[in-house]
Order: structure tokens, then C-alpha cells, then sequence
């Protein structure tokens, strides 16, 4: 069955890059200790330039990790980023 062509199909995504794959590495055991999420990294290759090398968090897990790291208004946070993620964690309850 084909999918409707006028619905929005919403993705979600939570990404940290970075060009240190130990880095990144360490940011997914720790979050991976904390919270018991897992994530995915991914490299990317850009020609003539270093990789970069990717931590990503889809559906599920990206609107647990939001919750996580936005758990109340005292911490401490980027308002525009805790803008963009209070509408998703709200619809996602």
C-alpha cells in the first residue's frame, strides 16, 4: 500500500558531531551508562576534508535522550535548542 501523499511523516533525530571518533565514542558509553540508550555512530566522508564522524539518535530513543537532557528548567541548556525540543517531547508523551 503506497503512502499518502499528503500526510507529513515526521522524523526525529538527535546528533552530535564531531572529528574525534574517541570522542564520540565516549559520549555514547556515557550516555549509554546513564540512560541505558544505545544510538548510532556513522562517519562521514567529505572529499578533500577530515570525516566527521556522527552520534545519532532516532525516534524513540531521540525523544527519551530530550527528556533526558531536559529534565527540568534549572539546568543549564541553550534556550533555543530546549525551544526546539519542549513541542516534540510534549507530543510524544
Amino acid at each position: 500500500m503506497p503512502k499518502n501523499e499528503r500526510y507529513v511523516y515526521t522524523r526525529l533525530y538527535v546528533s552530535l558531531a564531531s572529528a574525534s571518533r574517541l570522542f564520540v565514542r565516549w559520549v555514547q558509553a556515557n550516555v549509554q551508562k546513564l540512560t541505558g540508550l544505545h544510538g548510532a555512530i556513522e562517519v562521514q566522508h567529505r572529499k578533500e576534508r577530515h570525516p566527521v564522524w556522527l552520534l545519532r539518535y532516532a525516534k524513540r530513543e531521540s525523544v527519551e535522550l530530550l527528556r533526558w537532557m531536559y529534565d527540568g528548567p534549572d539546568l543549564p541548556a541553550l534556550a533555543r535548542k530546549r525551544a526546539k525540543a519542549e513541542p516534540v517531547m510534549l507530543k510524544m508523551r
